[in-house]
């Protein structure tokens, strides 16, 4: 079967199945529209895709099966037991000294977001969802599931040193944290494949860049003043007896 469809919008996104939790399990994947008239080809050597995700070592089939039955009475979502960075740990990303990449990131995950950074780098962030921005720069960024941002990270002059890439799940959209869970997982900018991997620095606090400061790089203006405004207020509560 061939599926043909027309795109007009360039940008980062995704593929993904949504039939029985498929997708967690690993039917998922990056999907790149190429713009050759994008404001920032002149501004990066390389591209590179890199993927979040959360990963549960039990299958979605039974998962689901628990997450909507009565022995889940206050509907709790399943906790994931380890995050990967492109669908693996202990990544390793070989750049050079003195370029500029394009990091196409984005948060494959079933339900945790995300914290990113790299250590040692600045982000400068250009696109979000598909839109072009006016560069920002960000120490660290934070993915909701689904989400992308196009950032692009120059590298150091010199190859003496590796550096760590650190994305950690927010633990806050968990009902429980288990003891045993790590919720990071690293990678690492290889400039020498000689050099040592450095554990990641501690990090006391997640102090991530604000997507609402963001500015649209074709400056589309807001909406006018609206006719009518209707609102709808919207709770979600459960029943505490597995009925959600």
């Amino acid at each position: 079967m061939t599926d043909r469809h027309q795109i007009t919008q360039p940008g980062t996104y995704w593929y993904h199945s949504h039939n029985f939790g498929q997708y967690p399990d690993g039917l998922r994947g990056a999907l790149i529209i190429n713009d050759p008239d994008t404001p920032f080809k002149d501004q990066y050597d390389e591209e590179m895709v890199l993927t979040l995700s959360d990963w549960y070592h039990d299958q979605m089939p039974g998962l689901l099966k628990w997450f909507i039955s009565y022995a889940n009475p206050t509907g709790a979502e399943p906790v994931p037991d380890t995050a990967l960075m492109n669908e693996t740990q202990d990544l390793s990303i070989n750049v050079e000294p003195g370029k500029t990449y394009m990091f196409r990131i984005i948060n494959i995950g079933a339900f945790a977001g995300q914290y990113l950074w790299f250590e040692g780098h600045t982000m400068r962030i250009v696109e979000v969802d598909g839109i072009y921005t006016d560069p920002a720069e960000a120490e660290m960024i934070y993915l909701t599931a689904a989400q992308r941002y196009s950032v692009l990270v120059t590298t150091k002059d010199d190859a003496s040193s590796n550096f760590p890439v650190v994305a950690s799940m927010d633990l806050d959209l968990f009902d429980t944290v288990p003891d045993s869970l790590n919720p990071n997982v690293t990678g690492w900018l290889v400039y020498n494949e000689k050099t040592e991997l450095p554990t990641p620095a501690f990090v006391d606090a997640f102090d991530y860049f604000d997507d609402f400061t963001l500015v649209p790089y074709d400056k589309m203006p807001l909406l006018d003043e609206v006719d009518y405004s209707f609102n709808l207020d919207v709770h979600m509560d459960n029943l505490g007896d597995g009925a959600n």
